[in-house]
Order: structure tokens, then sequence, then C-alpha cells
């Protein structure tokens, strides 16, 4: 009888000790367990397992704040989300309107959140540098879809930039996707730059010792010529410039001007090569440049026999490709000889 009556105080005591534990882990979790009129209880800070299902069972709740146990039963739960996102187009212009949209999923069984998961989630825009140019939270959840309308500001740098969405549950991953914010204007005035001489046309480019002609025209976007205005040249190949035989430093009463460049004799590298001219009309500065068509005289031949080897005595079909050394193709006329080898 007395083993008894010892067991028994013993329990009485264990039970004072553990409401006892759970005040001191409540006020130091900043729980609260007062009562407002609505009837829910007030949670903050990280809840052990070992107490979600008593704390979400002993909720004192009316019919109002159903939905919100249900938010704070889905909010104790260990589910992962990630976040597939993407926008209405992949380059914007500064003032536009960005339409990010991401569809949250659950990673643990690649199925799709419902409504009632309440998966909040943040965004931010980067920048082309890495730094975070704008952020939002995504708290308009429909079904398995978040999204936001980023608007984008007139004086916004162009560059690469990134939309990161991370879903606020413990442990979820950030999901991202590029898009490019390209700087535009109205040019001015448009430059034509063209070729005058025939070599593209018949030999498929110029060679290393050529003469290029050329014409240089400016219109203005009302449709008159760009008179007298101020010419900046600048031609190379390879690097090296080319001796201007003709570069006249203004263009004439219809707004055009031809120009006139000696290619260098020897090859100097792979043959690329471009004319460039800006054009200085009444402090409004444009430019335009224009690529050499060049034939170089080094190539690479490869030979591909079909069956990966030859075979004596027996006929066989062998293709052959011709690359500049830069890797572009080119086309070529040969003559096949057929030489015979002693022995």
């Amino acid at each position: 009888m007395a083993w008894h009556k010892v067991a028994g105080v013993g329990l009485i005591i264990c039970s004072i000790l553990l409401l006892f534990s759970m005040f001191e882990w409540q006020k130091d979790a900043g729980l609260s367990s007062e009562l407002p009129p609505s009837g829910e209880r007030r949670y903050h800070g990280p809840l052990p397992s070992e107490f979600k299902s008593v704390l979400v069972a002993s909720m004192e709740c009316t019919e109002d704040c159903a939905e919100k146990k249900v938010r704070l039963d889905s909010m104790l739960s260990s589910k992962r989300y990630m976040a597939h996102v993407s926008l209405d187009k992949e380059t914007y212009r500064p003032g536009e309107t960005a339409y990010i949209r991401a569809v949250l999923v659950d990673a643990a069984n690649d199925k799709l959140a419902t409504t009632n998961d309440y998966v909040n989630a943040k965004l931010e825009i980067k920048g082309p540098t890495g730094e975070t140019v704008y952020e939002a939270w995504l708290g308009n959840q429909e079904k398995s879809v978040v999204s936001h309308l980023w608007k984008i500001t007139s004086d916004q740098t162009g560059g690469e930039y990134r939309a990161e969405i991370t879903p606020e549950r413990q442990g979820s991953p950030m999901s991202w996707r590029a898009f490019i914010i390209r700087s535009y204007r109205q040019p001015k005035f448009t430059v034509v730059v063209e070729f005058t001489s025939e070599h593209d046309a018949q030999a498929g480019g110029y060679g290393f010792g050529d003469v290029i002609h050329g014409r240089v025209k400016a219109t203005r976007a009302d449709g008159s010529p760009c008179a007298s205005a101020a010419l900046s040249w600048k031609a190379a190949v390879d690097g090296v410039a080319l001796q201007a035989l003709s570069a006249p430093a203004q263009l004439d009463a219809d707004g055009a001007a031809p120009f006139s460049f000696q290619l260098p004799t020897h090859e100097t590298g792979d043959g690329q090569g471009s004319v460039s001219v800006s054009v200085s009309d009444g402090g409004d500065v444009e430019g335009q440049a224009k690529t050499i068509p060049m034939v170089v005289r080094t190539l690479d031949l490869r030979l591909y026999p079909e069956g990966g080897d030859l075979a004596a005595g027996l006929p066989g079909r062998v293709y052959f490709e011709a690359l500049t050394r830069s890797g572009e193709p080119v086309a070529l006329e040969a003559e096949l000889w057929e030489v015979a080898v002693a022995g």
C-alpha cells in the first residue's frame, strides 16, 4: 500500500514538473496563451515537433477562425516547395512592365500546391552586378500559382537581370529566370554604309591587297539629307588599321560621300575586318559599321572517307570540308589528282 502511495505522489510531481517545463518553454519561445475576443490563440516562434499536434488539437476556435486553424496546421507541416518561374517575354525596354509568374510544386512528390497550402513566396529582382533592385512578397496565391507585375523604371540600366522566387517554407530552394533589359532610343537619323565594288559579288569577298570602294549616306527622320555633316572613320582588318585612300571629312549636299581603303597585302590573321563611320549632324551623333567580306588564302581542308577508311583496290567516296582559320566555312573549287605511290 505504501508503495502505491509513493508512486502516486511521484506521478503528481512528474505532472507538475512537465506543466512547469511547458510553461517555461512557452515563455522562452515567445508564445502567448491569452485569448483575444475572437477566441483564437496566438503563437509566435519555432515549434518543436512534439508540441505541434498538441497545439493544433487544443486550439479553441469558433467557425469564424476555422480557416486560420487550417492555415496554422499547414504552416506546421514539413512540406517544402519549388517554384517554376516564367515571364511573359525575355527582353524588355525601360518603362515596360514585366509579368512574373511562378507555379508552386511540392518538392517531395511533384504535386501542385493547393490554395489550402497557403504558400507565400519572396520575389527578388537582381541586377547585372548581382545587387537587389526590387523585392516583394507574393501572397496572392491562386491554386498553385503566384504572380506579380514589376514596372521597370524609365532610367533602369540595361543588362541581364534575374527574377528569383523563394517559397516561404524552411528548406525550400530558390528558383530563378533570367531576362534582358535593353536600353533603346530612337535614332535622330539613319546612316547606311555600302560597298560599291563587285568583289563580293564575283569572288565571294575581297582578297588581301585589294582596294575597297564604298559609299556612306545619312538621312534624317523627315527624309531630308544630312548635308555637310562631319564624318569620322575607322577601318581595320585583324586589328590592323587600313590605309585610307579616300575618306572625306564631311558629307556632300545630298548627305552622301564616297570612300576607299587599301587592304593589307599580306595575311594578318583570320581576315576579320570592318569599316565604321560616325556622323555628327548639328550635335546629334549616329554611327554605322559594315563587315568586310574577306577571302583568305590559308584554309583548313579536311577529308572524310565515307566508311572511315579507304580500302586499296576498291572504289571509295571521300567528302571534304574547307574552313577558315577561325572555323568559318568558305566556298571552294578544287581539282582531284590521283598520284601513284611507289612500292
